[in-house]
């Protein structure tokens, strides 16, 4: 499968690190998910996937910018970045995995 193979390798080598570690911390008491948690982590993951469907979809458009060099393929990278950021900024709060209250004040911390 290519290029994509390795980058499906790490995202499920990603994945299977993070569940590991949070059941290992769950194990020894360190991680506790709060009801809070729970109930958000589904519309996080359906967030997650419609953004990737919408990624899916922006980048049949944009196939032919990255057959065209470098500084197209990497215009057609930030564009599909900058469309993932934008569709998961808007589906997040929408399906309620996060409360706009929250962004804001997450956004607005100075360190």
């Amino acid at each position: 499968i290519g290029f994509v193979g390795l980058a499906l390798a790490t995202a499920i080598a990603a994945w299977l690190n993070a569940g590991l570690l949070g059941l290992l911390l769950h194990r020894k008491g360190f991680f506790d998910p709060d009801a809070r948690l729970r109930a958000r982590l589904p519309r996080i993951a359906i967030a997650s996937l419609l953004m990737g469907a919408a990624l899916w979809a922006g980048q049949r458009p944009l196939a032919g910018w990255f057959d065209d060099g470098l500084w197209s393929g990497v215009a057609g990278l930030a564009l599909l970045v900058g469309g993932g950021l934008v569709a998961y900024g808007l589906l997040a709060p929408t399906l309620g995995a996060v409360a706009p209250a929250e962004l804001r004040a997450l956004l607005s911390r100075r360190p």
